[in-house]
């Protein structure tokens, strides 16, 4: 399975470059990819026959290490699209250094779920891949997608693709979504199915770098519930400080 993330992990090699110096914009290009010009400097473009539904910024109050508490406010770009019987959602979210990005599941919602794929890259610019499914109650993108007449009740099926940049202070995240077939207690996704899904995934999107002068449309600052994103978007954790040989 690792060598169907190949192509993933070699377009994230682009993103966790800096671009130092230049303005930061974060937004929607005039083609309808998610652009953040620094910081890291990315685009996700999606594919062919998914249209834009909505973009914005919002705030969203992060729980630390154990998610016990709020530990920091995130700012958080993301950016909407719906396809056929599917939905793509896209999101950058930003700690305040000097916390990072807590590496581990804790504080985040796949921690109790049941995962039915993982795959953590051995590279720094290797996506972490993670399959679960999510009930639309839980979800905070469910609501502007019904807006636009895209959704469904019961569970959404995602596959959740994972980066951070260099400083971890940066995450990206990419979930392509589907319906979760209904199913009884008990029942097991076939290897066929969970692989066809997966595959669709992989073509939902594609990263590429930024070009010059990129224009973006300003972000709306929107208001998103805290109990509905923060599960989603993860917890952070304060680094250790460096243990200094006293030789």
């Amino acid at each position: 399975m690792k060598r169907l993330f190949l192509s993933a992990a070699l377009a994230a090699a682009m993103m966790i470059s800096g671009c130092a110096g230049m303005q930061i914009h974060r937004g929607l290009d005039a083609s309808g990819a998610f652009v953040s010009s620094a910081s890291p400097a990315v685009t996700v473009q999606a594919s062919e026959g998914f249209t834009s539904v909505a973009s914005g910024r919002t705030l969203c109050a992060v729980p630390g290490e154990g998610g016990m508490m709020s530990a920091d406010t995130a700012e958080v770009w993301y950016s909407l699209h719906k396809g056929d019987n599917a939905q793509l959602a896209v999101m950058l979210a930003e700690c305040t250094a000097p916390n990072v990005w807590n590496i581990s599941a804790t504080g985040v919602e796949y921690q109790v779920k049941p995962l039915l794929y993982k795959f953590y890259g051995q590279m720094p610019s290797d996506a972490t891949v993670l399959v679960y499914a999510r009930k639309v109650e839980k979800d905070p993108w469910m609501p502007i997608f019904a807006q636009a007449g895209s959704a469904w009740e019961g569970e959404t099926l995602l596959a959740r693709y994972e980066w951070t940049d260099s400083s971890s202070t940066e995450k990206l995240v990419a979930e392509y979504r589907e319906p979760a077939p209904a199913h009884e207690a008990g029942f097991v996704y076939s290897a066929s199915d969970l692989n066809g899904f997966i595959a669709r995934s992989q073509k939902a999107f594609r990263l590429a770098g930024v070009q010059d002068g990129v224009q973006v449309a300003p972000a709306p600052q929107t208001n998103i519930p805290n109990f509905l994103l923060a599960p989603v978007v993860g917890s952070v954790v304060l680094p250790e400080p460096p243990d200094f040989d006293a030789d």
